[in-house]
């Protein structure tokens, strides 16, 4: 449920296959991949045991289902093969470092402008007005370029900002951890299956303040502070 938090485009995806416990959803990662990844390269680790597939990935069928993605197989045997392990290393670093935006030119006001959000990080978030004073504090006078900013920064992992959302567009959060736990702490609690996914937001506050996440703590002084975490809940 959390993945729409994390999982972007600009990125590597490298699935890790447990081939020797027959467990590999392929299915569901390839779904979340491609909704999420917008054409990002895969790699598909297979865990094999003495590199002999019992789940027989086929490589062929995701390639043909999934055309926009790059996708490549990788067999080893990680219990053993440190050679092997080697190499998986390189390749990795080989399909990062071919990611487009890798090696792009920023301006130089960008570094900045990441250094003022992260110090803001025990705010959890900020409003989006804050985020253009910043942008326009270190020259980034137009919005349509500060959005641009936004959207870097999102894309890779830096901060979580739905500008295309019409709920959460307010809400530039520049510590994920905090909405995660504030999500899970949701998720996890067996009250929700038990009323077939329904809640109201007072039970939701009242969860975070029984389980003392870092929500709980953040929401004492502020009201927007909790609706943000319940906005992200019901979307």
């Amino acid at each position: 449920m959390t993945h729409q938090f994390f999982l972007r485009d600009r990125s590597l995806y490298v699935l890790v296959s447990d081939d020797r416990r027959q467990d590999a959803d392929f299915d569901y990662w390839f779904k979340a991949i491609h909704l999420f990844g917008k054409g990002s390269p895969v790699l598909v680790v297979l865990n094999e045991r003495n590199y002999k597939s019992i789940t027989n990935f086929d490589i062929h069928y995701y390639q043909k289902l999934y055309p926009e993605l790059e996708i490549q197989s990788f067999p080893v045997d990680l219990g053993q093969d440190k050679d092997r392990i080697l190499k998986l290393t390189e390749q990795v670093q080989n399909l990062t470092s071919g990611l487009k935006h890798v090696g792009d030119e920023i301006p130089k006001q960008w570094v900045p402008i990441r250094l003022a959000l992260a110090a803001r990080q025990k705010e959890h978030h900020i409003s989006y007005r804050d985020f253009l004073a910043i942008c326009k504090e270190h020259k980034v006078e137009e919005e349509q370029s500060a959005l641009f900013i936004s959207g870097y920064l999102d894309a890779l992992g830096l901060i979580v900002h739905f500008k295309d959302d019409a709920a959460l567009n307010d809400f530039v959060i520049v510590d994920s951890k905090w909405v995660v736990e504030a999500v899970y702490a949701v998720l996890e609690d067996k009250t929700l299956e038990d009323n077939n996914g329904r809640f109201t937001q007072e039970w939701i506050f009242d969860l975070w303040q029984k389980k003392g996440t870092n929500m709980t703590n953040a929401a004492s002084s502020s009201t927007s502070s909790k609706k943000t975490a319940s906005r992200f809940v019901t979307h």
